[in-house]
């Protein structure tokens, strides 16, 4: 099994869900538009762009806060869907609406990437994450 996945968006989210990745052995390659110091601090690799998280790995998890970001993310001049290769799965699990996502989904087939949203598949991994979020913000 290859343990290296790409995170696209490490805010809120996408750096928990990267240190609990880490935590299990897998290799986290991540990217965010700006202040990439807490992952880089954690000690995995960066990317430069979305384009070249999905052309270098075949697990891309998207986590972003808003459709804009989501979109360009996803199909913007770096995006996913130029570095989209078959055997491509995307996990997005953004709170965002669903238009944006499939209209992500669309660009990614188009491009020759697959889009999947498979969240049950990881779903006691990230209740797992969202519980440790929360406690660490009550505090």
């Amino acid at each position: 099994m290859n343990k290296t996945v790409g995170i696209i968006g490490l805010g809120k989210m996408g750096l928990p869900i990267a240190a609990n990745l880490l935590e299990h052995g897998f290799t986290v390659v991540g990217y965010r538009r700006h202040m990439i110091g807490d992952f880089i601090t954690m000690g995995d690799t960066t990317a430069r762009s979305s384009k070249e998280v999905a052309q270098q790995y075949d697990v891309v998890i998207t986590c972003l806060p808003e459709d804009s970001a989501f979109l360009d993310a996803a199909s913007g001049e770096n995006g996913r869907v130029h570095g989209a290769h078959p055997g491509l799965t995307v996990v997005d699990i953004s709170m965002l609406a669903m238009e944006a996502k499939e209209q992500s989904r669309r660009s990614l087939e188009q491009a020759g990437g697959m889009g999947k949203e498979d969240v049950a598949a990881m779903s006691s991994f990230l209740e797992k994450t969202i519980k440790q979020n929360e406690r660490r913000e009550s505090v």
